[in-house]
């Protein structure tokens, strides 16, 4: 889950921190935002714990968790990038992160490696 949310919140702190020093702010006004960054991009990563609950498969390897945080996020900005959503419908984007990171933990399509290294007696 950690791996997922790693590369889910590096794309949002990326932008943050683009957004952020383009704008003269207080220094603790840009220390709250990051905080507060940190703590909503928990949100969505959310269902994805519910989906391991339902999930018998093995949990999918570290780097693909990894790659997916990084393509939902950037998924999830391109939304409101090509104006597919507006500044207001937020939430919307926040349910597509929340649903996405949902199919990932629910189905997983890794292999487990005993079954790969399992030779045919």
């Amino acid at each position: 889950m950690l791996y997922l949310y790693a590369g889910f919140v590096f794309i949002k702190t990326c932008l943050a921190i683009y957004i952020l020093s383009n704008v003269s702010v207080a220094t603790s006004a840009l220390f709250f935002s990051m905080i507060v960054l940190f703590i909503w991009s928990f949100f969505p990563i959310i269902p994805y714990a519910l989906g391991r609950v339902f999930n018998t498969k093995p949990m999918l390897e570290p780097k693909l968790l990894v790659i997916l945080g990084l393509l939902i996020a950037i998924i999830e900005k391109g939304l409101f990038h090509f104006e597919i959503l507006k500044a207001e419908q937020g939430t919307i984007g926040l349910v597509f992160s929340a649903l996405s990171f949902f199919v990932i933990g629910l189905f997983s399509f890794s292999t487990p490696k005993e079954q790969i290294n399992a030779q045919p007696v």
